[in-house]
């Protein structure tokens, strides 16, 4: 089954020296709606000059932000960040920083986290 899509109205129109600048600058997608040329217009064209596709730029994170990871449920700092849970997740697993400890931290981690205290105080 093939979605429908709108037409093109510069489909086979000669591409301009302004609209070559923008190959890469988009995504193919972004930028065969923009253009209002067709998605495989975009990417054979961008090919054929050899141009690599746009790969948008990782978020840089603040010495605050990072400082955050593992203080608050990685949900929460999501929402206050403006970025997905995901991210949070791996960021904080790339720099070995334990999840939250609240109520919302596994069953399992906190019976280690318990058992650990313990130990600790036995000494």
């Amino acid at each position: 089954m093939t979605l429908p899509t709108r037409a093109a109205p510069n489909r086979g129109a000669p591409w301009t020296e302004k609209e070559e600048r923008l190959l890469g600058t988009l995504t193919d997608q972004a930028l065969a709606e923009k253009l209002g040329r067709t998605l495989q217009g975009v990417t054979w064209k961008r090919l054929a000059k050899g141009i690599p596709a746009f790969r948008p730029r990782a978020r840089v994170w603040t010495a605050a932000e990072l400082a955050k990871l593992g203080t608050i449920a990685d949900a929460k700092l999501a929402a206050e960040l403006g970025v997905s849970r995901k991210h949070v997740l791996q960021m904080r697993q790339r720099r070995v920083i334990a999840p939250f400890s609240g109520k919302n931290t596994p069953r399992k981690l906190r019976g280690q986290l318990k058992a650990a205290r313990h130990r600790a105080r036995k000494g």
